[in-house]
């Protein structure tokens, strides 16, 4: 059976983590009222934001960094409770916009007993809502300077814990 979309987001935004995407753990959606299975663009207006760095990793990186920085900081203010959220810059072909996107999650957190850890004390609307469509970064390190754009998806990922 080939992968959903919220196996391959899930895979990418969690870095691999163990238990991702191996032995499925009980439906998500039977333990979150408003789970979603597809990442949605966010709902505000996009964002900018501008960093200067003097240190040598690459302006990408460096872009990247600071999208998933702004969109987390804009996010965290207009939502009173983030501790199951998350947001991270990660490549996909799963989404409309291939490429490099920032994600805004919301997670789930199974055991390894497949018992829920810890649900999303958030609505998925609330998220979008809080979440913008778009952020610009614009990085600078000496005389060279990057801007990148990123789309910016909101979803619902699971976690299942090693112990």
């Amino acid at each position: 059976m080939p992968l959903t979309r919220r196996e391959i987001l899930c895979a990418a935004v969690a870095g691999g983590l163990a238990g991702c995407v191996g032995t499925r753990p009980l439906r998500p959606e039977a333990h979150v009222a408003d789970w979603h299975d597809e990442p949605v663009r966010g709902d505000r207006p996009g964002i900018t934001a501008e960093r200067t760095v003097e240190v040598p990793p690459s302006l990408d990186d460096q872009c990247g960094w600071a999208a998933a920085d702004a969109v987390e900081t804009r996010v965290t203010k207009r939502l009173a409770s983030t501790a199951s959220v998350r947001v991270d810059v990660t490549k996909t072909t799963a989404l409309p916009d291939a490429g490099w996107v920032v994600v805004v999650s919301r997670v789930l957190r199974f055991g390894p007993d497949r018992r829920v850890r810890a649900a999303p004390n958030v609505s998925f609307e609330s998220v979008r809502r809080a979440t913008p469509a778009a952020v610009t970064t614009t990085v600078r390190n000496g005389d060279e300077t990057r801007t990148c754009r990123y789309a910016v998806y909101v979803g619902d990922t699971y976690q299942q814990l090693d112990g």
